[in-house]
């Protein structure tokens, strides 16, 4: 008989990609992880990813292929997918206006938000109205990057007219060491009773990048190694889980995420 227990953590950490999005949630794993290995498009790539870093000597570089990565990992190893997901076409489309603490934004959908709804466990009785789920951008960007969807929408733009697009807007438009990026994520709710009564509340999270790092990696990778070290734990289940399905197990991850520097500020209005 096949023995279908769940198999314990073996404190080894595969890490595949080292782009824009791998931060310093990658040494905290280097701290809390047995053995952690980088997998990037060769050893030397990886290597330089490491040293980058800061993290030459604590985590393993990798070459990856698709075989020498299916031949390495061994049970109870955590794989982590850095590599980019597809996304919806042409979502700009449905831009539409957003307005996070009196501050206007632009927001398309990155996803069907329809599916969604049922995740955040509202009660039978109550009858969604608006659900807004999607990216965030800064009032004028659809405006400012129209000259660019056009030429994404031109049916007859082929893969090397694109990357000679991408080519100039980074001549043009260059960034520079004194360059920030900041992250915006905010979940609202909004509630009317029958009354008239109404309620709001808001975690929000508005975040600049430094000079040791950007806020789009502080915050992918420091949230993703949360989840990997909740992995290593046990404290977090086999199987497909989102990271907080109870409201206690949502105060823990806040109160960790926050330790790392990602702070959700709690507002409401009754």
């Amino acid at each position: 008989m096949l023995d279908s227990s769940p198999v314990p953590p073996s404190g080894t950490v595969h890490w595949i990609g080292a782009g824009l999005s791998t931060g310093s949630g990658l040494a905290a794993l280097c701290g809390a992880a047995d053995r952690v290995r980088l997998w990037h498009r060769t050893d030397e790539r990886a290597g330089q990813s490491l040293a980058a870093l800061g993290l030459t000597g604590r985590a393993r570089p990798r070459a990856y292929t698709p075989g020498a990565l299916t031949a390495e990992p061994a049970p109870g190893d955590v794989v982590v997918s850095m590599l980019p997901a597809p996304e919806s076409p042409r979502p700009w489309e449905a831009t539409r206006p957003h307005v996070v603490d009196r501050e206007s934004f632009e927001v398309y959908p990155n996803r069907d938000s329809v599916p969604f709804v049922g995740q955040y466990g509202l009660p039978p009785a109550w009858k969604p109205q608006t659900f807004v789920r999607g990216t965030l951008r800064l009032d004028g960007w659809l405006e400012a990057w129209q000259p660019v969807f056009a030429r994404l929408a031109d049916a007859d733009a082929g893969a090397s007219a694109i990357a000679e697009l991408a080519h100039d807007l980074a001549a043009r438009y260059p960034t520079t060491d004194a360059d920030r990026d900041r992250v915006v994520l905010a979940v609202t709710l909004d509630v009317r009773a029958g009354s008239g009564r109404t309620w709001s509340g808001r975690h929000l999270l508005d975040l600049v990048g430094d000079a040791e790092e950007s806020a789009m990696a502080r915050c992918v990778s420091r949230t993703l190694s949360a989840g990997v070290r909740a992995i290593l734990r046990g404290t977090l289940p086999p199987g497909l889980n989102r990271a907080a399905e109870t409201p206690g197990r949502a105060e823990e991850w806040l109160t960790e995420l926050a330790g790392d520097g990602i702070d959700f500020r709690l507002t409401t209005d009754a």
